[in-house]
């Protein structure tokens, strides 16, 4: 592997959510504090920055290029050209302090995002898990989670991967492509919460499932079995995500945060991009349907 290099030298707050686009070969990314969207074109093109009315968890593409959001409350659809905020849907009406967290679009097309507690009280666990099949239609899989976070499929598109932060816990369940159904949750990747927390994670062409570790400065691969593969140090303690891009999905980008840390290095914040020796999935954009 060669070393790590800075792609973007801004400060996020905490950036997270990192989505390549095939479409316009244009790296994506939020900043949920600052309530930001970024987009770095890899022709070399000036950083661009749209802002949103709330915290933003995840973001994804709709066919049209626009943006679909999850906030503090609900799904929104984010017009690119004038910056409008649409309310689709709040599945958690009855939980308002809740917001949404890490989100990622299935191989169907069919956009998946969970909640957390914003007060980050984890006990009792009041985070869910939902997949948005319309604009005003969702379904929620999971239940009783601390910290929905980090999502991802098998090449196959047989097995689903769903990581719980705040019980260090990477769960992996059989997927049914069909109905988008969970079925035979089991325990991918467990470890010790002082060795930092299992944050956003991406799969590659061979299976093996790639983690941001918070707290622990590395990225750690696992491989189709969970043994652990590969370990890669990051210049910032708190990676948050990655997402394979690049015109051949052969470039791993890993976004930061520097919230919360007392002393602050050049690279917190930041995101970087590495040529692991592998390829990662394709990640197709939402097939969410335009109109309600």
């Amino acid at each position: 592997m060669t070393e790590m290099t800075r792609i973007w030298d801004g400060r996020a707050v905490l950036g997270e959510g990192p989505v390549w686009d095939a479409t316009e070969k244009a790296l994506f990314w939020v900043d949920i504090d600052d309530q930001k969207i970024y987009r770095h074109d890899s022709s070399g093109e000036a950083v661009k920055v749209w802002s949103v009315p709330g915290k933003i968890g995840c973001m994804a593409l709709d066919g049209d290029g626009n943006f679909i959001v999850g906030l503090q409350q609900g799904l929104h659809r984010v017009d690119r050209a004038s910056g409008s905020c649409e309310l689709l849907i709040d599945p958690e009406p009855d939980i308002p302090a809740n917001r949404f967290n890490d989100g990622k679009v299935d191989p169907r097309g069919r956009l998946w995002a969970g909640t957390l507690p914003a007060n980050q009280i984890w006990e009792p666990p009041v985070g869910n898990l939902y997949v948005f099949l319309d604009s005003d239609h969702c379904e929620r899989r999971l239940i009783g989670m601390r910290c929905s976070n980090g999502l991802g499929w098998s090449k196959d598109g047989q097995t689903m991967y769903v990581t719980d932060s705040m019980v260090g816990t990477i769960w992996a369940f059989d997927f049914d492509p069909e109905t988008a159904t969970l079925e035979a949750q089991r325990v991918f990747v467990q470890w010790s919460m002082d060795e930092g927390v299992p944050d956003g994670l991406a799969v590659d062409e061979l299976g093996y499932v790639w983690t941001a570790v918070w707290d622990g400065g590395e990225l750690r691969r696992y491989s189709p079995d969970g043994r652990l593969d590969a370990t890669l140090q990051t210049p910032f303690r708190r990676p948050t995500s990655c997402a394979f891009g690049g015109p051949e999905l052969d470039i791993l980008y890993v976004t930061s945060a520097s919230t919360g840390l007392a002393a602050l290095n050049e690279h917190d914040g930041g995101v970087y991009a590495i040529e692991p020796g592998v390829r990662g999935l394709p990640v197709p954009r939402c097939a969410m349907s335009a109109a309600r």
